[in-house]
Protein backbone atom coordinates (compact mmCIF):
# COMPACT_ATOMS: atom_id res chain seq x y z
CA UNK A 1 0.00 0.00 0.00
CA UNK A 2 2.96 2.43 0.48
CA UNK A 3 3.55 2.38 -3.03
CA UNK A 4 0.30 2.93 -4.53
CA UNK A 5 0.22 5.87 -1.82
CA UNK A 6 3.59 7.32 -2.74
CA UNK A 7 2.18 6.97 -6.50
CA UNK A 8 -1.28 9.06 -5.61
CA UNK A 9 0.80 11.52 -3.66
CA UNK A 10 3.30 12.03 -6.64
CA UNK A 11 0.68 12.49 -8.47
CA UNK A 12 -1.24 14.94 -6.85
CA UNK A 13 2.28 17.23 -6.73
CA UNK A 14 2.81 16.70 -10.57
CA UNK A 15 -0.33 18.38 -10.89
CA UNK A 16 0.25 21.47 -9.34
CA UNK A 17 3.79 21.22 -10.79
CA UNK A 18 3.08 21.67 -14.78
CA UNK A 19 3.74 24.84 -16.45
CA UNK A 20 0.69 27.44 -17.01
CA UNK A 21 0.54 26.71 -20.40
CA UNK A 22 0.03 22.24 -19.81
CA UNK A 23 -3.16 22.48 -21.26
CA UNK A 24 -1.58 23.67 -25.17
CA UNK A 25 -4.68 25.17 -26.87
CA UNK A 26 -6.86 25.39 -23.49
CA UNK A 27 -8.20 22.35 -22.75
CA UNK A 28 -10.46 20.77 -25.15
CA UNK A 29 -8.10 22.39 -28.50
CA UNK A 30 -7.61 20.35 -30.95
CA UNK A 31 -4.21 19.03 -29.57
CA UNK A 32 -5.40 17.99 -26.03
CA UNK A 33 -8.30 15.69 -27.02
CA UNK A 34 -8.11 12.77 -24.59
CA UNK A 35 -8.37 9.53 -26.08
CA UNK A 36 -7.38 5.60 -25.34
CA UNK A 37 -4.26 4.70 -26.77
CA UNK A 38 -1.32 2.50 -26.05
CA UNK A 39 1.42 4.18 -27.77
CA UNK A 40 2.40 7.40 -28.93
CA UNK A 41 1.23 7.51 -32.35
CA UNK A 42 -2.05 6.92 -31.37
CA UNK A 43 -2.53 9.54 -28.98
CA UNK A 44 -1.17 11.69 -31.41
CA UNK A 45 -3.32 9.98 -34.20
CA UNK A 46 -6.56 10.92 -32.35
CA UNK A 47 -5.87 14.54 -30.66
CA UNK A 48 -3.79 16.62 -33.34
CA UNK A 49 -3.83 16.54 -37.03
CA UNK A 50 -0.84 16.15 -39.19
CA UNK A 51 0.39 15.23 -42.08
CA UNK A 52 3.39 13.32 -41.12
CA UNK A 53 5.13 12.16 -38.16
CA UNK A 54 8.84 12.63 -37.01
CA UNK A 55 11.11 10.67 -35.80
CA UNK A 56 14.60 10.93 -35.03
CA UNK A 57 17.28 8.15 -34.03
CA UNK A 58 21.19 8.15 -33.96
CA UNK A 59 21.06 8.64 -38.07
CA UNK A 60 19.30 11.13 -38.41
CA UNK A 61 15.17 12.72 -38.66
CA UNK A 62 12.84 11.09 -40.20
CA UNK A 63 9.61 11.99 -41.88
CA UNK A 64 6.98 9.59 -41.88
CA UNK A 65 7.62 6.63 -43.19
CA UNK A 66 9.90 7.74 -45.74
CA UNK A 67 13.40 5.69 -45.27
CA UNK A 68 15.69 9.08 -46.38
CA UNK A 69 17.05 11.02 -43.54
CA UNK A 70 17.84 14.07 -42.48
CA UNK A 71 19.90 16.32 -40.73
CA UNK A 72 18.13 19.26 -40.39
CA UNK A 73 14.78 20.35 -41.59
CA UNK A 74 13.32 24.29 -41.56
CA UNK A 75 10.55 24.42 -39.50
CA UNK A 76 7.73 27.16 -37.65
CA UNK A 77 6.14 26.49 -34.50
CA UNK A 78 3.04 27.98 -33.40
CA UNK A 79 4.25 28.04 -30.08
CA UNK A 80 0.46 28.30 -28.27
CA UNK A 81 -0.42 24.85 -30.07
CA UNK A 82 2.04 23.39 -28.24
CA UNK A 83 0.39 20.03 -26.07
CA UNK A 84 2.25 20.18 -22.57
CA UNK A 85 1.87 17.01 -20.72
CA UNK A 86 2.74 14.41 -18.24
CA UNK A 87 3.17 11.06 -19.42
CA UNK A 88 3.85 7.63 -18.30
CA UNK A 89 5.03 4.34 -20.24
CA UNK A 90 5.24 0.59 -18.90
CA UNK A 91 5.28 -2.72 -20.05
CA UNK A 92 7.01 -4.15 -23.87
CA UNK A 93 5.92 -5.72 -26.89
CA UNK A 94 3.95 -3.23 -27.35
CA UNK A 95 5.18 -0.71 -24.31
CA UNK A 96 1.95 1.36 -23.37
CA UNK A 97 1.84 5.00 -22.68
CA UNK A 98 -0.58 7.30 -20.96
CA UNK A 99 -0.72 10.92 -20.69
CA UNK A 100 -2.19 13.99 -18.83
CA UNK A 101 -2.98 17.22 -19.94
CA UNK A 102 -4.60 19.07 -17.12
CA UNK A 103 -2.89 17.38 -14.00
CA UNK A 104 -6.08 15.50 -13.19
CA UNK A 105 -6.82 12.78 -15.66
CA UNK A 106 -5.21 10.31 -17.51
CA UNK A 107 -6.21 10.10 -21.52
CA UNK A 108 -6.78 6.51 -20.87
CA UNK A 109 -9.49 6.92 -18.23
CA UNK A 110 -9.49 7.46 -15.07
CA UNK A 111 -7.19 9.94 -12.56
CA UNK A 112 -3.28 10.45 -13.37
CA UNK A 113 -2.93 8.94 -9.94
CA UNK A 114 -4.62 5.89 -10.91
CA UNK A 115 -2.49 5.61 -14.35
CA UNK A 116 0.39 5.69 -12.05
CA UNK A 117 -0.54 2.62 -9.72
CA UNK A 118 -1.58 0.83 -13.25
CA UNK A 119 2.03 1.51 -14.41
CA UNK A 120 3.96 1.00 -11.20
CA UNK A 121 1.96 -2.74 -10.96
CA UNK A 122 3.72 -3.71 -13.94
CA UNK A 123 7.22 -1.90 -13.70
CA UNK A 124 8.12 -0.36 -10.17
CA UNK A 125 10.32 1.52 -11.64
CA UNK A 126 7.78 3.73 -13.51
CA UNK A 127 7.74 7.20 -13.34
CA UNK A 128 6.34 9.78 -14.75
CA UNK A 129 7.89 12.32 -16.50
CA UNK A 130 7.44 15.96 -18.41
CA UNK A 131 6.25 15.84 -22.14
CA UNK A 132 4.47 17.82 -25.34
CA UNK A 133 3.05 16.51 -28.52
CA UNK A 134 4.57 19.29 -30.78
CA UNK A 135 3.09 20.47 -34.50
CA UNK A 136 6.04 21.34 -36.40
CA UNK A 137 5.32 22.83 -39.87
CA UNK A 138 7.34 22.24 -42.72
CA UNK A 139 8.90 25.88 -44.38
CA UNK A 140 9.75 24.31 -47.73
CA UNK A 141 8.96 21.42 -49.83
CA UNK A 142 10.75 18.30 -47.85
CA UNK A 143 12.58 15.99 -50.90
CA UNK A 144 13.85 12.80 -50.34
CA UNK A 145 17.50 12.98 -51.55
CA UNK A 146 17.82 9.65 -53.57
CA UNK A 147 14.44 9.66 -55.26
CA UNK A 148 14.09 13.47 -55.46
CA UNK A 149 10.26 13.06 -54.35
CA UNK A 150 8.73 15.29 -52.21
CA UNK A 151 7.78 13.58 -49.01
CA UNK A 152 6.02 16.64 -46.94
CA UNK A 153 4.82 19.53 -48.86
CA UNK A 154 5.39 23.48 -47.33
CA UNK A 155 2.69 24.06 -44.88
CA UNK A 156 2.28 20.51 -43.80
CA UNK A 157 2.15 19.89 -40.25
CA UNK A 158 4.46 17.45 -38.79
CA UNK A 159 3.82 15.98 -35.54
CA UNK A 160 5.88 14.52 -32.67
CA UNK A 161 5.33 13.43 -29.44
CA UNK A 162 8.56 13.95 -26.94
CA UNK A 163 10.00 11.29 -25.57
CA UNK A 164 11.71 11.26 -21.81
CA UNK A 165 15.35 12.01 -23.00
CA UNK A 166 13.99 14.14 -25.99
CA UNK A 167 12.23 17.03 -23.15
CA UNK A 168 15.47 18.74 -21.79
CA UNK A 169 16.72 19.92 -25.31
CA UNK A 170 13.15 21.59 -25.93
CA UNK A 171 12.30 22.87 -22.26
CA UNK A 172 16.13 24.54 -22.70
CA UNK A 173 14.52 26.26 -26.32
CA UNK A 174 11.51 27.18 -24.57
CA UNK A 175 13.11 28.56 -21.79
CA UNK A 176 15.43 30.62 -23.68
CA UNK A 177 12.74 32.04 -25.98
CA UNK A 178 11.14 32.85 -22.78
CA UNK A 179 14.55 34.92 -21.81
CA UNK A 180 14.73 36.82 -25.25
CA UNK A 181 10.44 38.06 -24.23
CA UNK A 182 9.01 36.41 -26.70
CA UNK A 183 5.33 35.14 -26.03
CA UNK A 184 5.88 31.16 -25.24
CA UNK A 185 2.04 30.82 -25.51
CA UNK A 186 1.28 33.21 -28.01
CA UNK A 187 4.10 33.99 -30.91
CA UNK A 188 4.95 32.33 -34.05
CA UNK A 189 9.11 30.75 -34.60
CA UNK A 190 10.94 29.30 -37.07
CA UNK A 191 14.20 27.89 -36.76
CA UNK A 192 16.41 24.74 -38.09
CA UNK A 193 15.39 21.45 -36.23
CA UNK A 194 18.43 19.69 -36.12
CA UNK A 195 19.58 16.43 -34.09
CA UNK A 196 22.26 14.94 -31.52
CA UNK A 197 23.70 11.25 -30.79
CA UNK A 198 23.34 10.32 -26.94
CA UNK A 199 24.55 7.33 -25.04
CA UNK A 200 24.27 6.11 -22.12
CA UNK A 201 24.19 2.65 -20.74
CA UNK A 202 25.62 1.27 -23.90
CA UNK A 203 22.25 2.41 -25.72
CA UNK A 204 22.40 4.96 -28.48
CA UNK A 205 19.53 7.33 -29.74
CA UNK A 206 18.91 10.96 -31.14
CA UNK A 207 17.08 13.91 -29.93
CA UNK A 208 16.13 17.17 -31.46
CA UNK A 209 18.18 19.97 -31.75
CA UNK A 210 16.66 24.22 -32.47
CA UNK A 211 19.00 26.92 -33.61
CA UNK A 212 18.64 29.77 -35.80
CA UNK A 213 15.64 30.58 -33.91
CA UNK A 214 13.86 33.73 -35.49
CA UNK A 215 10.16 35.36 -34.20
CA UNK A 216 7.80 36.14 -37.06
CA UNK A 217 4.51 37.36 -37.53
CA UNK A 218 3.44 34.57 -40.37
CA UNK A 219 4.64 31.65 -42.07
CA UNK A 220 5.81 33.11 -45.61
CA UNK A 221 2.88 32.04 -47.46
CA UNK A 222 -0.09 33.45 -44.51
CA UNK A 223 1.68 37.22 -45.60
Amino acid sequence: MDAIQNAIAQAQAAAGALPAQVNGMQQGGALATAGPGVSVESLLASSMAVDHWLKVNEFGIQVGTNKALFDTLKVGLRLGEVAYCKAVKYGSNPTTYEHCFDGVTSTKGGTWAEALVRARKVDPKARDYASANIPFVALEDIVDPKKKEVIAEQGQTLGHGLSTTGWANFAKFIKALKAKGVDISNDTVVFTLGWQERNSNGNTWGVFTYDDVEVVDAFPWEV
